[in-house]
């Protein structure tokens, strides 16, 4: 009895799911079918003068990539290449990621946005963000009393 009442609600709980993943999907649909972003793995330091986030974006353009600040966050934004298959071809593994991608990140302090440096080199993202000039750390030299 337990267990018929525990598989009935868990047929429930999956067909509610189902359901508000449509609705999602018609949410996030635009002309071309859903909108897929992903997101990207990112990893990022920092130290007195500010961070750096460095991201592995083999095969992206540097015209495709984007990177913004708004106070505390970087956004980081563009798109791996598409393989151009023909209807003929299938995939039997496809691991590599494709279409656009974007990736936050908020920082423990302000964002310097005018000395924002990002380079792309190698397939490699690396963007130093230096801290603004109230945030950084100032030392104080002790006199004797």
């Amino acid at each position: 009895m337990l267990r018929d009442d525990l598989e009935r609600l868990g047929r429930a709980f999956e067909g509610d799911l189902r359901r508000l993943q449509s609705e999602l999907a018609e949410v996030f649909t635009g002309l071309g079918g859903p909108l897929r972003t992903r997101s990207i793995p990112v990893n990022v330091w920092t130290d007195d003068e500010g961070a750096v986030v460095a991201a592995e974006l083999g095969g992206v353009r540097m015209e495709e990539v984007e990177v913004s600040v708004l106070g505390d966050e970087v956004i980081l934004a563009g798109s791996y290449p598409e393989d151009g298959l023909d209807d003929a071809s299938h995939y039997v593994v496809r691991e590599r990621p494709s279409g656009k991608f974007r990736r936050g990140v908020r920082l423990p302090f302000r964002i310097d946005a005018g000395g924002v440096v990002a380079t792309l080199t190698n397939g490699m993202l690396r963007v130093r963000l230096p801290r603004e000039d109230k945030e950084r750390p100032h030392r104080v030299r002790v006199e004797p009393g």
